[in-house]
């Protein structure tokens, strides 16, 4: 897609509203995206590229016995927390995570379990856990 000319861009810059109930790092957020996109730009595919997915997907690997009769599995995985220092500069820090997952009997290979905001996070966002079981024969 063409972009317009300089002196016509200021006109096409989506701004953000100007809500006092977004939260500062919220509002610094959106104003960044809108500053990068002009009103064609805008889709639901653009935003959906400019957001990095906070799901985490792990597989669990299980004999066809502890398929069948299951069990509880400890699970760790690694978080990942990302903010803004004070400086405004984007960070993360990493955290690890123990979890006892009670698996039913009777999985099958390529079901899934789903653990809402026990994925990575960003500002207020909370991604899933995603457990996929993968059957050994």
């Amino acid at each position: 897609m063409k972009k317009p000319p300089s002196k016509f861009l200021k006109s096409n810059v989506a701004e953000a509203p100007s809500n006092s109930s977004l939260k500062e790092e919220e509002s610094k957020e959106l104003a960044d995206f809108c500053q990068e996109v002009s009103f064609e730009d805008i889709s639901f595919s653009t935003w959906q590229k400019s957001i990095k997915s906070l799901d985490l997907k792990i597989p669990i690997f299980l004999s066809s016995q502890e398929a069948k009769t299951g069990l509880k599995r400890e699970v760790k995985y690694t978080q990942t927390i990302f903010y803004l220092k004070a400086d405004g500069k984007k960070s993360y820090r990493k955290e690890k995570v123990n979890m006892l997952v009670q698996i039913n009997p009777g999985i099958c290979d390529g079901d899934h379990m789903s653990f809402e905001s026990k994925g990575d996070r960003s500002g207020n966002h909370k991604g899933k856990l995603i457990l996929f079981f993968i059957v050994q024969k």
